[in-house]
């Protein structure tokens, strides 16, 4: 049984390591969604499913040091640490909403690198956002594909208002 775990252990690793997608604790906050784009990192907080930061590992360090009992003999306590330029970071979590209903993330998609998240209604029903980030000409892009929103209806990213179903694209400065 100790050697079955250790295998599921390794392989994970590495699965985690092709797909570019993992969940960390990271800077000293909990529940960090990574996507990781070659040189270029984007960190989602999964408590709202809010964007938080997109940075660029250098040459000297990676994007992500990986410490703490989990990933290395650090002991109890370190966690993992990000490195390298801060392109964009959002100082506040600007959560999809409708009305006074906010969105709740639901999974992720390490394959895909997609987010999901749903607001509920009273009834049960839902307004579902995947989120897949992107990289054209060098520039970051939010993809969005929205689907659930009912006629009249209008939700809320910020000040960005979508009141139809389908996919937008918002380009990160």
């Amino acid at each position: 049984m100790k050697y079955l775990l250790l295998l599921i252990m390794a392989i994970s690793s590495q699965v985690y390591a092709q797909e570019g997608a993992f969940r960390c604790n990271l800077d000293l906050r909990a529940r960090i969604l990574v996507f990781q784009f070659s040189k270029d990192f984007i960190a989602y907080d999964t408590h709202k499913g809010s964007f938080w930061k997109y940075w660029q590992a250098s040459d000297k360090k990676p994007g992500v040091e990986f410490v703490g009992a989990v990933y290395n003999s650090g002991g109890h306590g370190p966690q993992p640490i990000s490195h390298g330029e801060i392109i964009v970071e959002s100082k506040t979590q600007d959560v999809w909403s409708l009305g006074a209903k906010e969105a709740q993330y639901v999974s992720y998609s390490p394959v895909r690198k997609t987010l999901t998240c749903k607001i509920l209604r009273s009834d049960a029903s839902s307004i579902k956002i995947i989120e897949s980030p992107e990289f054209k000409q060098g520039r970051f892009h939010r993809n969005f594909l929205i689907s659930g929103l009912q006629k009249g209806e209008k939700i809320n990213l910020n000040k960005f208002e979508v009141s139809q179903n389908g996919s937008i694209t918002l380009e990160v400065k």
